[in-house]
């Protein structure tokens, strides 16, 4: 783009030329800190800095406009946090992360969410590869049924020729007695 080059740290490929693009910059510093800071009043400024800095992140994310680089073939961007720990503390010190996220278009999405995310894909692929299997099955089966129909003519224009040749054989035998 004019801004340099953009490129997400992931792109899930859907059937009928659909993305999914995937993020996964999210910083856990904060987090972190709020985890090894024994002052309840600290530890709780750690982790309204991590959740701010996970909306951060989505506000960024959606500045981006994936959509406009990779030709609006997707939805959204997932935003990946590397744990459920991450994404409850994010939760829980952001209470409207969720709405907000999914106004600019992204997703964020756990480890559990992720993999869920890319079993449905999975199977959303099997059910494309099986659809496209049976397309052509049945292309298949309409060639063989044309291609029979053509044999059997054939094979009815060999019984009328027999017919007339066991007839002309006959009359020759017929003849000659």
């Amino acid at each position: 783009t004019e801004d340099g080059r953009q490129r997400p740290d992931c792109i899930i490929n859907l059937p009928g030329g659909r993305e999914i693009v995937v993020d996964a910059k999210v910083t856990v510093d904060a987090y972190l800190a709020a985890c090894n800071e024994p002052d309840g009043a600290l530890r709780a400024q750690h982790f309204k800095a991590y959740a701010a800095g996970v909306e951060r992140q989505c506000k960024l994310l959606a500045s981006k406009e994936y959509q406009a680089a990779l030709s609006d073939r997707f939805d959204f961007v997932i935003m990946y946090v590397p744990g459920e720990n991450f994404y409850a503390a994010a939760l829980e010190h952001a209470p409207g992360l969720l709405e907000y996220a999914m106004a600019k278009r992204v997703i964020i999405a756990s480890p559990t969410t992720l993999v869920m995310l890319a079993k449905s894909v999975g199977l959303a692929w099997r059910e494309h590869h099986r659809n496209q299997n049976v397309v052509e099955a049945a292309a298949l089966a309409s060639d063989l049924y044309r291609r029979f129909a053509v044999l059997l003519g054939h094979v009815e224009t060999l019984g009328k020729s027999l017919d007339k040749s066991v007839g002309a054989f006959n009359s020759l035998v017929g003849s000659s007695e």
